[in-house]
């Protein structure tokens, strides 16, 4: 049975090719190569042939020799073609390269890069133009560690760390709910001393009960810290200046939910990797034809 190359997908728009995409797209080829996987550079709607090879020799001249890349294009819009050649391709992840606002520290997210981030079900890589995109040296990960639950970004990074032999940080933010800790792992922080990493171990196990005891060894801390969401995640990574920051997100731009995920891409200043949750299975209890329970 042959087995085909892993792949990682970077969609850019037909005439956005400026130095510093130029260097990304660069940079993006020797990440892939770290990573084991074939870097596709998806430009569309699709550009003048002879634009593409000069945007290819322009590539070419910064990238070293062992760093490959594929250039596709694509006539339909760039949102719909990314979405069609993920369908087909099955990537690793997709490469979101977003420009920095002018005059602010924030980020300029396209109406497309919208788009892929509600619509993509693979993990979505993203990063200000400005950013440099390197081997990552450690894996962030903030979980909220809900009971019976999986956590699809501790899954998939534990497997990532496991794969590239990176050390994984977890970081559990919990509220305070009347003056306490509303936390299941604050519960038990306060009781004998060996409750407490007992209780870890079994909340780790609980959000990603498919990974193997060789994955979580790539573990190296768990950081249990109460407050604001945002402040505390970015206090805790700040150290981790060549981490990947991973985290859970269902991809809906809603009021409140929409500023919390757009604040992350903006004040990290480093890569993150959003990954969608694992859709809930229910089971449905049927008698005579008439449903029960679901």
């Amino acid at each position: 049975m042959i087995q085909h190359k892993p792949s990682i997908l970077m969609p850019v728009p037909s005439g956005k090719w400026n130095q510093r995409m130029i260097g990304q797209i660069s940079r993006a080829a020797c990440f892939a190569n770290w990573f084991g996987a074939d870097l596709r550079v998806l430009i569309a709607p699709e550009p003048d042939l002879n634009q593409v090879m000069k945007l290819e020799e322009k590539i070419l001249a910064r990238t070293p020799r062992q760093c490959a890349f594929i250039i596709e294009t694509d006539g339909k819009p760039i949102s719909e073609a990314t979405k069609t050649s993920a369908e087909h391709r099955k990537p690793e992840m997709i490469i979101l390269v977003i420009e920095p606002q002018l005059f602010s520290r924030g980020l300029k997210m396209t109406a497309w890069q919208q788009r892929i981030l509600e619509e993509s079900l693979e993990p979505v890589l993203v990063l200000s133009a400005s950013t440099k995109l390197v081997p990552f040296e450690s894996i962030v990960v903030p979980m909220a560690g809900t009971p019976m639950r999986m956590d699809s970004a501790l899954s998939y990074s534990l497997q990532f760390g496991s794969r590239a032999r990176i050390p994984l940080d977890i970081v559990h933010v919990s509220p305070r709910q009347d003056g306490r800790d509303g936390s299941s792992v604050g519960q038990f922080s306060d009781e004998f001393y060996h409750e407490y990493p007992r209780r870890i171990e079994e909340m780790i196990a609980e959000a990603s009960p498919l990974s193997s005891v060789r994955e979580r060894t790539i573990i190296r801390g768990f950081l249990h810290v109460k407050g604001d969401l945002i402040h505390e995640i970015f206090r805790s990574i700040k150290p981790h200046k060549g981490g990947l920051l991973v985290i859970e997100w269902d991809g809906k731009f809603v009021q409140g939910r929409s500023e919390t995920i757009k604040s992350i891409f903006s004040a990290s200043r480093r890569p993150v990797l959003v990954v969608k949750p694992v859709p809930e299975k229910h089971s449905t209890l049927t008698l005579g034809g008439t449903t029960i329970a679901a």
